[in-house]
């Protein structure tokens, strides 16, 4: 009897423990709107309970303000006009969106039934990752801080997702390319690039990949002793996704974290750059400042 009763409890044991991790991971999927103010104030009272008593929590919360904080201080150099010219256009040629009314729609109604059943799933919030669009305005009149939104899956994130895959499945083997491929590659994708100019940085490995159909140059480097990649995109891969489009026409960079990695985005005058790898999204927005290619 005893023995069952043993069995039982780590039985017992074993699911409070899931169910509480499974908890803390709702919970710290919302933690950027928390520090953005944008989650309803029970959410947010949840959510300062429980980094009450979390510190993993609590040092991810501080990660998020201290990029914001330091993104704030960077200058953004200003697009050139020919690429101002070619966002509008592209952004000109797409399909109005078309909107439908409703007739007879209680929106109070909606309202409430829509925030009941959000509560009801116990902020069961389907983000798998998440993005920083991180924008500072160049008008000299308006220098506020910058725009901080949090971003969930969506096919507009598509670029970034598939940027993401290939880096984890080539970070799996053995780095691919040399090197002094790197005029080969230069050669197989229709856009001049340049390596990023840093003295601490060192190309290892140059080549080639394929997204979505298109070719794509990916340079290796060694970076205090981690490896960074970086790839080079065409701007049709650049300006396929609407919220990145949306981003580049305001001068913003885009910022995408899942797990250990992180991405960056920005747009150059002839093509896209994203650089990827296990490093902390501050850290790869200082290297873009101090690289001399900017």
């Amino acid at each position: 009897m005893n023995d069952i009763r043993l069995q039982q409890a780590d039985v017992d044991f074993l699911q409070n423990a899931a169910t509480t991790e499974a908890q803390h991971e709702l919970l710290a999927s919302c933690l950027g709107a928390y520090a953005d103010g944008e989650l309803p104030a029970e959410t947010h009272s949840q959510i300062d309970a429980h980094l009450a008593g979390c510190a993993r929590c609590r040092r991810e919360l501080e990660i998020h303000g201290a990029v914001r904080d330091r993104l704030g201080k960077e200058p953004v150099p200003a697009a050139s006009a020919a690429l101002r010219e070619r966002i509008a256009s592209g952004m000109h040629s797409a399909p109005p969106p078309v909107f439908r009314e409703s007739e007879g729609v209680d929106v109070a109604a909606a309202n409430r039934t829509s925030r009941r059943k959000w509560m009801a799933t116990g902020l069961a919030i389907p983000v798998v990752m998440f993005s920083l669009l991180v924008a500072q305005s160049l008008n000299t009149r308006n220098k506020g801080a910058p725009t901080v939104a949090p971003v969930a899956q969506t096919n507009s994130a598509l670029l970034l997702n598939n940027v993401l895959a290939d880096y984890r499945r080539v970070n799996a083997g053995d780095l691919p390319g040399r090197q002094r491929d790197l005029a080969a590659v230069r050669a197989a994708v229709p856009f001049a690039f340049e390596p990023l100019s840093n003295p601490s940085l060192r190309l290892v490995n140059a080549w080639t990949t394929s997204l979505s159909g298109e070719p794509v140059a990916v340079l290796a480097y060694r970076w205090n002793d981690r490896v960074l990649y970086q790839y080079f995109v065409s701007e049709g891969l650049l300006f396929q996704s609407p919220d990145i489009r949306a981003s580049i026409a305001q001068q913003q960079l885009v910022f995408h974290k899942d797990g250990e990695q992180s991405l960056l985005l920005w747009a150059e005058p002839e093509y896209g750059t994203v650089l990827v790898g296990e490093f902390q999204p501050v850290e790869l927005a200082d290297l873009r400042a101090a690289s001399k290619d900017r």
